[in-house]
């Protein structure tokens, strides 16, 4: 299902070059930062694998992050996703209706934004496994490179948790 996905992934980004190219740049990143590592295919496969499909979300509209890559947790295999399975942990925020109503009792309200959020938690190494991904930087004819993330990805159910 992942190498299917890989190859509609290509067919979309071989259309335009410049989102090729910031998909491709977007991966690079993460990489260069630690959040995901390339797998040695020489060392024994663990027990348990699952390979995210991935694809691009444009936003010509957005000023910064036009090109945004999407793992797909919910992708289905043989009826299966990784958002059935996975863990997903007690809740651990806050009831927005109650966050609402601290803003009557208290006069000064702080936010922030903290930037590639969830990709500052780490994953345990026995769970990297299960946040496979295939790629091949846009060359079709050669074997898809496995790479698995060391960081937790946005759009698994468990992220938030």
């Amino acid at each position: 299902m992942a190498l299917h996905r890989l190859r509609d992934t290509q067919q979309r980004l071989k259309k335009n070059q410049q989102i090729a190219a910031a998909y491709s740049d977007n991966l690079r990143q993460y990489f260069d930062k630690g959040y995901i590592c390339k797998i040695d295919l020489t060392e024994e496969k663990p027990k348990k694998i699952w390979y995210l499909p991935h694809f691009p979300v444009v936003r010509p509209d957005k000023a910064t992050t036009k090109t945004r890559i999407v793992f797909d947790a919910s992708a289905r295999h043989h009826g299966i996703s990784l958002n059935d399975v996975i863990y997903q942990g007690p809740k651990v925020q806050h009831d927005l209706f109650e966050v609402l109503l601290r803003f009557q009792r208290n006069p000064v309200a702080l936010i922030s934004d903290i930037g590639e959020m969830y990709l500052r938690i780490e994953i345990p190494p026995d769970d990297r496994p299960c946040y496979r991904f295939l790629w091949r930087d846009l060359e079709e004819h050669k074997a898809p490179d496995e790479y698995e993330f060391t960081r937790v990805v946005l759009r698994v159910n468990c992220s938030p948790f």
